[in-house]
């Protein structure tokens, strides 16, 4: 199952995360993903999100790779923990959508 961001995702100068990246379980291709990182620090008020969505019209199979911007009144990311969520459709006997969880390293 495609079900995975990469265990690292980078961000960049200005610590906002530009792409969000993770694998395509082999055997399966990816058509559309649907992505959001977030963290919400245990400083009060330290609020960070960034989201996006791309497709890939005749899929990809090893790497997926998804373009993001951050939300509207987010502050920068910090280096650390966050959560990513995201939806995709995959190919699976023609083509299902599955949506998940994974908590993310932010470097």
């Amino acid at each position: 199952m495609a079900h995975r961001f990469d265990d690292k995702q980078k961000i960049d100068q200005q610590w906002n995360l530009a792409q969000a990246t993770g694998p395509v379980e082999t055997d399966e291709k990816m058509f559309w993903i649907s992505a959001v990182v977030y963290q919400n620090g245990p400083e009060q008020g330290h609020y960070a999100a960034a989201w996006g969505e791309t497709e890939w019209p005749t899929g990809v199979d090893k790497k997926w790779d998804c373009p993001m911007e951050m939300a509207q009144g987010s502050k920068p990311f910090k280096k650390g923990p966050a959560k990513a969520w995201a939806l995709a459709r995959v190919t699976d006997g023609g083509g299902k959508f599955f949506a998940w969880p994974h908590p993310v390293e932010l470097e």
